[in-house]
């Protein structure tokens, strides 16, 4: 058995900690003399990260990704508005004149309307849907199938109550349905009564 890399463990804190793998990468591929690639590439052997093709390219992406804190999101928001406008501006969609007489949030709106207009959404697409054949993370599996396994006897238990609640409320009301007709009759008969004499 060959044993995993040292660099896995720092790859798997990273990512917990919410920093760009990306960076993460370059650092781990500087120490150890060799592409960025090649770490990718043992990384998806292992089940840590995944790749799609962008453009004839390839873009790795970590399997377990946890939420960052305002520190790390504030410095990838900073590289994001840069790397947008870039992209805008290369595409042509503005002109350096233009960004120069807007405001931040001119710019960041109007980045968002380029990437809606000249990137739709595809048909039948729904974000949170989960999909088949991704590579299973460590730690994660387990904790979905407690909880669907609790919802379900939850539900199953909650069925069985209904039905006999709406059994019994039958019969009850079935009974009470019966006396006010009866005293309906007799109020009638002494009223009409009454009227004859």
């Amino acid at each position: 058995m060959s044993k995993q890399p040292t660099y896995f463990s720092t790859f798997k804190t990273c990512c917990k900690n919410g920093k760009s793998p990306w960076k993460c990468v370059q650092s781990l591929a500087n120490k150890q003399g060799c592409t960025e690639n090649t770490i990718w590439n043992e990384l998806c052997k292992a089940n840590l990260a995944f790749c799609k093709k962008f453009n004839g390219q390839n873009c790795y992406f970590p399997v377990n990704f946890q939420k960052g804190t305002s520190n790390t999101w504030n410095k990838t928001q900073w590289e994001f508005c840069w790397t947008g406008i870039e992209f805008c501006l290369q595409r042509g969609w503005c002109t350096p004149e233009q960004i120069y007489s807007w405001t931040p949030s001119q710019i960041c709106w109007f980045m968002g309307y380029c990437m809606t207009k000249n990137f739709k959404k595809p048909a039948n697409f729904n974000p949170s849907n989960k999909v088949k054949g991704f590579p299973k993370n460590w730690g994660m599996t387990t904790t979905t199938t407690k909880t669907t396994g609790k919802k379900s006897t939850k539900k199953s238990t909650s069925s069985k109550t209904g039905k006999t609640a709406k059994a019994k409320r039958g019969t009850k009301t079935g009974r009470k349905t019966q006396a006010p007709t009866k005293t309906y009759k007799f109020s009638a008969r002494k009223y009409r009564t009454r009227k004859a004499a």
